[in-house]
C-alpha cells in the first residue's frame, strides 16, 4: 500500500510550497500525511486535536491541492476525498460497500495521443482517473 518511504514533514511540505506555517495548516496535513486511505472533510476533522473551524479545514484543503501538495478526488459517493500521494496512484472502489484499493495502473503514457486526438484542446496536464466494480465479499 502507499507510505512506503519516509514520509515528508508537515512543515517542511508547506515551507517548498511557499506558505506560512501556521498550528492550523500543519495539523491538518499531518492528518493526510498520516492517512492510510483518502479522507473527506468530516474524517479529517474527527482526527484533528485543535478545535480548527470547517471553514479554515476547506480553505486548507483548496489550498494544498492548488498547490499539488493533496490530490483531490470524487468515488461518485457526493462526497469530495483528499489524500497525499508520494507515489502517482489511482484507485479502485467497490461500488455497494465502498472498499478503496490502490492501483498503480495509469493513463499517463497516452496523455500525448490523448491531446493529438482533442480537436478543442491544446494543452492537457491534469487527469483523474477511478475505477469502479464490486469487491470480492460484494460480489459473492
Amino acid at each position: 500500500m502507499k507510505k512506503s518511504k519516509q514520509l515528508p514533514t508537515s512543515e517542511s511540505l508547506l515551507s517548498e510550497k511557499g506558505f506560512k506555517i501556521t498550528p492550523s495548516r500543519v495539523e491538518i496535513l499531518t492528518v493526510l500525511l498520516k492517512g492510510k486511505t483518502p479522507m473527506t472533510v468530516e474524517g479529517i476533522l474527527k482526527e484533528l486535536k485543535s478545535d480548527i473551524n470547517k471553514t479554515t479545514v476547506y480553505r486548507a484543503l483548496s489550498d494544498f491541492v492548488e498547490h499539488k501538495i493533496l490530490n483531490q478526488t470524487d468515488f461518485r459517493d457526493g462526497k469530495i476525498y483528499y489524500e497525499y500521494q508520494d507515489h502517482h496512484h489511482h484507485h479502485v472502489v467497490c461500488t455497494l460497500c465502498g472498499l478503496k484499493e490502490e492501483v498503480t495502473i495509469c493513463i499517463e503514457a497516452s496523455m500525448p495521443k490523448i491531446k493529438k486526438q482533442s480537436k478543442q484542446f491544446n494543452e492537457i496536464n491534469d487527469h483523474i482517473l477511478e475505477f469502479f466494480g464490486l469487491c470480492k465479499k460484494c460480489a459473492s
